[in-house]
């Protein structure tokens, strides 16, 4: 297995998984994935692009309020890069960056809801 097809293979497995646990069925991710594969579907979703900054996804919203960002792209990406695999460093940082951003914003609505 190449290390493109293990990193699809553990996206749509953790997928799955947050599926499962918060109902949310992901549909947009799965859909892009089978398009245009892992890879690069995790470089359009982190990549800094003006459309995108600060802005975050349904999809990453839910795992964010289920407390399962462990199981997002991010951090599939920040994995694999420091692990030395397809993602270099810039990546790994965009994708930290990414999570830590989400983390703060996410976590400032939620107190505000509540």
């Amino acid at each position: 297995m190449t290390y493109e097809e293990e990193f699809e293979h553990v996206l749509l497995k953790r997928t799955r998984t947050a599926a499962q646990i918060t109902g949310h069925s992901f549909s947009r991710l799965i859909e892009l994935i089978k398009a245009v594969g892992g890879v690069a579907a995790a470089r359009r979703l982190i990549a800094p692009t003006a459309s995108n900054i600060g802005r975050f996804p349904v999809g990453m919203r839910v795992l964010a309020r289920a407390g399962l960002l462990h199981l997002s792209v991010e951090q599939a990406v920040i994995d694999f890069g420091e692990a030395g695999k397809i993602f270099g460093p810039e990546e790994v940082r965009e994708a930290r960056q990414r999570l830590e951003m989400a983390r703060m914003v996410l976590k400032r609505v939620k107190g505000s809801s509540e």
